[in-house]
């Protein structure tokens, strides 16, 4: 009963379902409790009469046996606390991710419902994407410039060193900021 009042006591410790939870610093002391009711349960369950050294070679078996249990209950403190600052990443990481989705959410708000017209290409010279700007001053759908070359807004109207601006821009991944005539 002392012994069980004594493991009830331990900060951090609790026998749940079988299984033992111990903060680090309880893991020694548990384990000291653990010897101390091997052993009473041991010379219980023995007769008056038998000989010391089978006594002694119980103990040491019991002395080894809490060892190893002192051992497994150290690696679960290690992997419960290693869990834990991996899942406490995970979750900063996580409420990173929604920051970063948030802002680009309002990003993404804010350049579709620019007045200006926005056209965005690739390296390539391909267009990904135009805002409804652009959709409602070219005339042209965006399934109908997606993919497609800007050379299909030259007019002939537009200045050409504006077209030899946009281009070279364009072809340095660089904005490029103009007008043009279509």
């Amino acid at each position: 009963a002392a012994a069980r009042e004594r493991i009830e006591q331990l900060p951090y410790a609790a026998l749940e379902s079988g299984q033992v939870h111990a903060h680090p610093a309880t893991v020694g002391e548990l384990t000291g409790l653990l010897i101390m009711v091997n052993k009473k349960v041991i010379f219980s369950l023995l007769p008056q009469d038998v000989d010391p050294d089978a006594v002694q070679t119980l103990e040491q078996m019991g002395q080894e046996a809490v060892a190893n249990l002192t051992e497994v209950l150290r690696a679960r403190v290690r992997v419960h606390t290693m869990l834990r600052q991996r899942s406490l990443a995970l979750q900063q990481s996580l409420q990173e991710t929604q920051q970063t989705q948030e802002r680009l959410r309002i990003l993404s708000m804010a350049i579709e419902q620019s007045p200006e017209s926005i056209m965005i290409t690739n390296l390539e010279a391909r267009i990904e994407y135009v805002n409804e700007a652009f959709v409602k001053a070219t005339g042209y759908q965006r399934e109908e410039v997606i993919g497609q070359n800007p050379k299909i807004l030259h007019s002939g109207q537009t200045p050409r060193e504006e077209h030899a601006a946009l281009w070279a821009a364009l072809s340095k991944g660089q904005t490029w900021k103009g007008e043009f005539i279509n």
